[in-house]
């Protein structure tokens, strides 16, 4: 073969690798704004409680109703949105999304905002699943991993840019615009979907035969408890590190921020260098690992009074944070392929109950005054899923 055609075939692979469909940046910022929703509670929780002259636990019981309606929602929503148009679900999800978050800013009393919260929630149960079917769907099957892959960083960059920007603006100017600020993005984000996703994209609907079968897995069941785990065990802590990097580490306004663009920058370095090695290592491995990461600094955590050590911690958990429940996803996908859409519905249902009971933990510590316990029982509830994921390990030798 000629030097000529090489360079040819060189520039048209090069071309093709290059060619991923520009709505894939149109669902990650879907993503960055599901996020940043999701999210703006805990940057904005120590305003919202002085707001609504309530307790720092009794605001965090509106994290726990969310996760709980995101949890319930989350596998019914799957099962009944069918071949529903994808373009117009999601452009629908975002519109519902900016106006409920925009009806949260208006709420005066507690009772009203977990109504509204419950309901508002209900963008993410769809949305981010959606999102991953949807760049799956835009690219041919070589390029399927890398696609939603890149749809996914939108929550790591939710918690590089959305949750700093939530903590600075609750601080400066209260919650009510902090949340404002992200209805405004979720109108943006609906636009540009409508504008940029194909019309008539419509994956294969999910059987009620699918979950009976998923049900009736032992492991893939297990498996969902391992991510409640790991995810409670994060959230007694992280759920209230508005009020401990205040009250415990005398953090102000614009250090809290910065905390929180830290944890989000090693997120998402975390997740980059953990997807160049998880094929190596192996999923069951990766994700002991991570579980692992996350124990160690929420048991170290109750140390923490200086504003350097709270970095040098929150590195670890950082790279992690994200990164656990990817690899957790594809553990659980690859036990059983056939059953991969039940099984992505509920692995976010376990990741949604999983940060609602830690929330719901973590605010009777508080409550009962006793905040530097919030990362040892975090850790303790970490190791337990450790071990459990530890015993799912003979069950199905694909897990390895």
């Amino acid at each position: 073969m000629s030097p000529t055609r090489n360079a040819a075939n060189s520039a048209n692979r090069g071309q093709t690798q290059a060619a991923l469909p520009a709505a894939l940046w149109a669902l990650l910022f879907g993503n960055l704004v599901i996020g940043s929703g999701v999210l703006v509670i805990f940057g904005a929780l120590n305003d919202l409680a002085a707001s609504l002259d309530i307790s720092t636990a009794k605001a965090g019981q509106i994290i726990t109703a969310g996760a709980i309606s995101m949890c319930v929602s989350a596998p019914f929503i799957a099962t009944f949105i069918g071949a529903f148009d994808r373009r117009k679900l999601l452009t629908l999800t975002l519109l519902w999304y900016a106006v409920l978050l925009a009806l949260s800013a208006l709420m005066t009393d507690f009772v009203g905002l977990v109504i509204v919260r419950v309901l508002t929630v209900l963008a993410p149960a769809i949305y981010t699943a959606q999102s991953a079917v949807c760049a799956g769907l835009l690219v041919p099957v070589e390029q399927r991993g890398k696609a939603i892959t890149l749809v996914m960083l939108g929550w790591g960059l939710a918690m590089v840019l959305g949750v700093p920007m939530a903590a600075w603006i609750s601080g400066h100017y209260g919650w009510e615009p902090a949340v404002l600020v992200v209805a405004v993005l979720a109108l943006i984000s609906s636009a540009w979907l409508w504008l940029k996703l194909p019309a008539g994209m419509q994956p294969p609907a999910l059987k009620r035969s699918d979950w009976v079968k998923l049900w009736q897995h032992p492991t893939l069941v297990r498996g969902a408890w391992v991510t409640v785990m790991y995810s409670a065990g994060q959230f007694v802590l992280f759920a209230y590190m508005a009020p401990v990097m205040r009250d415990q580490v005398g953090l102000n306004v614009a250090e809290f921020s910065s905390v929180l663009i830290w944890l989000g920058l090693w997120g998402v370095a975390g997740s980059l260098l953990i997807s160049q090695f998880i094929d190596r290592l192996g999923t069951r491995r990766v994700v002991h690992i991570c579980m692992l990461m996350i124990a160690l600094p929420l048991a170290l955590f109750p140390l923490v009074q200086q504003f350097w050590l709270c970095l040098l911690l929150l590195a670890p958990w950082g790279m992690v944070f994200i990164a656990v429940h990817s690899t957790q996803q594809a553990r659980q996908i690859s036990t059983a392929p056939k059953l991969a859409s039940a099984t992505m519905a509920l692995s976010t249902s376990g990741m949604y109950i999983g940060q609602g009971l830690g929330a719901a933990i973590g605010g009777v510590i508080l409550a009962a005054g006793h905040m530097p316990w919030l990362g040892p029982v975090g850790m303790v509830i970490t190791l337990l899923g450790i071990g459990l994921s530890f015993s799912l390990a003979g069950r199905n030798s694909r897990f390895n």
